[in-house]
């Protein structure tokens, strides 16, 4: 398979207590589906 990139958020959470709420899934999912609620072709 191809490698996967992924964002470490380690450093955030370690130095500005800093953590996501929702999970790239989620996110991701939510992007796409606005993008194609706006019109986007892609």
């Amino acid at each position: 398979g191809q490698p996967r990139r992924q964002l470490d958020t380690s450093l955030a959470n370690e130095l500005l207590a800093w953590q996501a709420k929702v999970s790239f899934e989620d996110g991701l999912r939510k992007t796409i589906d606005w993008w194609r609620a706006n019109g986007c072709d892609a």
